[in-house]
């Protein structure tokens, strides 16, 4: 049994030796853990601030984005107000020329009308005349009955 004794005593001492050599490498994996976890804190903080730096870049080109965006629907919107205003324009000429040019046309033929007739009174100027000479004749006729009548 001595035997027996003195193996596990050297198994004893050789587990305690691996256990020895676990807990040193436990110790340097522990140490190389806080190398990583403080590599890692140092990481996040960059992260962060690389964030902070690319949220406050694409914050200015979103800014600039919408500043030309209102700028560029403020020039189509004012192009679009002056393309209707010609159209308008355009239709309220088009309108007035049509009622003048109705009205016109009215009056136009109300004043031809009265054209001809006074040219045909100026190419025929006898026919007032005669009307006047006819109504003297009648008037010195009349007279001469009346004055040569026969109940005076």
């Amino acid at each position: 049994m001595a035997h027996s004794g003195t193996a596990r005593e050297a198994l004893l001492a050789e587990l305690l030796g691996d256990v020895a050599a676990l807990l040193d490498r436990v110790d340097a994996q522990s140490q190389q853990m806080k190398c990583v976890s403080t590599a890692l804190q140092q990481s996040i903080q960059g992260s962060g601030n690389t964030i902070a730096a690319i949220h406050a870049e694409v914050t200015a080109i979103s800014t600039q984005a919408q500043v030309k965006a209102v700028a560029h629907v403020v020039r189509e919107t004012y192009s679009l107000q002056q393309l209707g205003i010609q159209v308008q324009r355009e239709a309220m000429v088009e309108v007035a020329r049509t009622v003048v040019a109705q009205e016109l046309a009215n009056e136009t033929q109300r004043v031809a009308a009265t054209l001809r007739q006074l040219l045909r009174q100026a190419q025929t100027p006898w026919r007032l005349w005669l009307t006047h000479a006819a109504t003297a004749a009648l008037s010195a006729a009349l007279t001469e009955v009346l004055c040569a009548a026969p109940w005076r």
